[in-house]
């Protein structure tokens, strides 16, 4: 039996911009699960996951792309850019600084253990405990005795085991404390790091680790094989608003994404992600199924502000010399081929809250001659080296590579080589 099905392809960009290409295919519907789209199992590129499926630990798309499904919060964000509600019935708060949750009746675990406020807390606090060194523990910082379990200084004994700011009320109700007023708190909540643990993972983090229990629209069918991929099944307990509408997923790992623009082109790959040359033959490949849109992901230099130099005002004057050298426009003419657009502000286009006026927005402006400016007021970089980091991967090499232009360096003292260096954890 052969079934029709569109192929996808979704290029996430550095400005923010997601562009999706359909090509039609077909493909065997047939027993094999390898086949790419048989009996409404939809494949996607991914990549092999970087470490164990614990919420608080994901820093990486690899993992993130499997976690997202497996996993609901309390809120996510819809198509329009909109926080809304998905586990929590509600969320309330007077100032921004004390909120009281209480979560929609009837949520359940995949393996069918009910989703509670403790599942929340619990998961929370397992999270945010330094001896647990989870890579993301840092954003749930806000919340008041976060200090407290997890100290600033390396190898300090945490004064207590539980954030001092969570309590909970009730089976469906629990209660959040801030440390200061913070207006974008719910939207904060979208973040992967805010989800309900079931006990199992409490009973057993080993086994967790390579095939997590979630309380999303899917599960996971085994664990999940590094040589090949991950197969998702709908989770029958699911009631939640992301009810799939497909069979199943299959998240095909790749380590070239040539090899996946080709896969989608030929048939053999419903979902995968392009950058560099693909961005170049896109168009043409896929005609007008080349589809443009609001996306998620920022291309940013960063400073180390924990640094003596950077964190002064000749440093200020430096990093505002370096940003208003960087002609952003022209990276994105020439690396994106205009598919992206430049940042105005810390999150997209689109999202709630957006905006292209905050204060400061000046800085990103592209002015050499003031960039010269500046660096002449602070002295120039005092320095031998100025040393950047960026994704070696895929056009974000290229973008980053070009970043740092002439009009910053002519005024400075030596020349600034950028070393091809991996981040750390890198958000593709």
């Amino acid at each position: 039996m052969s079934t029709r099905h569109t192929r996808r392809l979704v290029v996430l960009v550095a400005s923010g911009l997601a562009l999706a290409l359909a090509a039609c295919g077909s493909t065997d519907t047939s027993n094999d699960p390898s086949a790419t789209a048989g009996a409404g199992l939809v494949s996607i590129a991914g990549t092999v996951p970087e470490g164990p499926f614990y919420p608080a630990d994901i820093t990486e798309s690899n993992r993130e792309v499997i976690a997202r499904n497996i996993f609901d919060g309390l809120v996510r964000v819809d198509t329009d850019g909109a926080v809304v509600f998905e586990v929590a019935e509600s969320i309330k708060t007077d100032d921004a600084v004390h909120f009281t949750v209480t979560i929609k009746q009837g949520q359940l675990f995949a393996n069918g253990e009910t989703v509670t406020a403790a599942s929340f807390v619990d998961a929370w606090n397992w999270g945010a405990y330094g001896p647990n060194a989870q890579k993301s523990a840092s954003n749930y910082a806000p919340i008041k005795g976060y200090d407290a379990v997890h100290p600033v200084q390396e190898g300090a004994e945490p004064a207590a085991q539980t954030l001092s700011g969570l309590a909970v009320v009730d089976e469906r109700t629990f209660t959040i404390e801030l440390t200061a007023p913070t207006i974008s708190f719910i939207g904060q909540l979208t973040d992967g790091v805010f989800v309900p643990l079931p006990q199992a993972f409490f009973d057993d983090p080993a086994s967790f680790a390579d095939r997590p229990i979630g309380n999303g629209p899917y599960q996971l069918r085994d664990k999940i094989d590094i040589s090949d991929g991950a197969y998702l099944d709908p989770n029958p307990n699911y009631t939640g608003t992301r009810q799939p509408r497909n069979d199943g997923l299959y998240i095909r790992f790749y380590t070239s994404l040539d090899t996946v623009y080709q896969d989608v082109l030929g048939d053999n790959l419903d979902i995968g992600s392009a950058s560099g040359g693909g961005l170049l033959t896109a168009a043409a490949d896929f005609g007008d199924r080349f589809v443009v849109g609001p996306g998620g992901p920022t291309q940013t230099l960063a400073f180390p502000l924990w640094d003596d130099f950077w964190g002064s005002e000749a440093g200020l004057k430096v990093r505002q010399a370096i940003s208003h050298s960087i002609d952003r426009q022209a990276i994105i003419d020439t690396i994106f081929i205009g598919l992206a657009a430049p940042a105005r502000d810390f999150t997209q286009q689109g999202l709630d809250g957006w905006s292209d006026a905050i204060p400061g927005v000046d800085v990103l402006d592209f002015d050499p001659a003031l960039a010269r400016r500046l660096l002449a007021e602070a002295g120039g970089y005092p320095r031998e080296t100025l040393t950047i980091y960026y994704n070696a991967d895929g056009s974000h090499r290229n973008g980053s590579r070009r970043s740092p232009t002439k009009y910053a360096r002519t005024s400075a003292s030596t020349p600034c080589p950028a070393p091809s260096r991996p981040s750390p954890s890198c958000w593709d």
